[in-house]
């Protein structure tokens, strides 16, 4: 989408060893305990790994960098930044609403090093850390509109920048024949379904994942699906929801 600057962050070193096979540009920052293991959703091993993209994001706008943060299960249909009039003098941060209305994601956000947006990123630490951070997010944010009396919010439009609960489930798009066009769309974040398999899975159906290194997707040969559940201690109904769900 002529985006020629970009730079993945990551939290085990493995991952931009693998990323390098593929010339792909990465930067290992805080490594995590947990970050060789699947985590549930809102565990605390979750919260752990997400708390690495706030003080990232810290690091950067301390630097003096505008930074564009979008998770990794982001999609770019454009150019994001052909559609964010966010300058810094007149914006201190601009980040995507999510499905719910008034919630910030802080998965897709656009952030001036402004001192009020920084304060955001700092205020976050400052509460219950059992707390997920899209909660943190916006707690964060309204503490700025009270500390900052010309804080500069501006949210992105839910027609361009779309949650996945409003792009693939309310939108139907689950295989590849039913994708809807959506030409206002800019970006969509692969949402709203838990484990990385099953975003995964979601985005290929859509031909929204390029990588097909084991050809499951395009070989003409194989006559076998492979299933893999990789969280631990997982009760049986979950194991056979999650195997019902790969056979769909």
């Amino acid at each position: 989408q002529n985006i020629s600057n970009y730079l993945i962050v990551g939290i085990h070193p493995g991952v931009c060893v693998k990323l390098a096979l593929f010339d792909i540009h990465c930067f290992t920052y805080k490594t995590s305990n947990a970050s060789q293991q699947a985590s549930f959703f809102g565990s605390e091993d979750y919260n752990k790994k997400t708390s690495g993209r706030r003080e990232f994001i810290i690091d950067a706008l301390t630097a003096g960098y505008t930074v564009f943060h979008t998770d990794a299960d982001a999609i770019c249909f454009k150019n994001p930044f052909d559609y964010i009039d966010c300058p810094a003098d007149t914006c201190d941060i601009a980040p995507m609403i999510d499905y719910i209305d008034d919630n910030y994601a802080v998965g897709c956000v656009l952030v001036n090093p402004t001192e009020a947006s920084i304060s955001v990123y700092k205020s976050m630490r400052n509460y219950n850390q059992s707390l997920i951070d899209q909660k943190l997010f916006y707690k964060s944010i309204e503490d700025a509109k009270m500390n900052f009396t010309d804080f500069r919010l501006l949210s992105l439009s839910r027609d361009q920048f779309i949650s996945g609960r409003a792009y693939y489930e309310e939108g139907e798009r689950h295989f590849a024949d039913q994708n809807k066009p959506c030409p206002e769309c800019v970006m969509v974040q692969n949402n709203w379904i838990v484990s990385m398999e099953a975003k995964r899975y979601r985005a290929k159906e859509l031909h929204h994942w390029m990588y097909d290194g084991n050809r499951y997707y395009s070989s003409k040969e194989r006559k076998y699906l492979v299933y893999d559940n990789p969280i631990e201690d997982s009760s049986n109904n979950y194991e056979m929801n999650a195997l019902q769900t790969a056979f769909a």
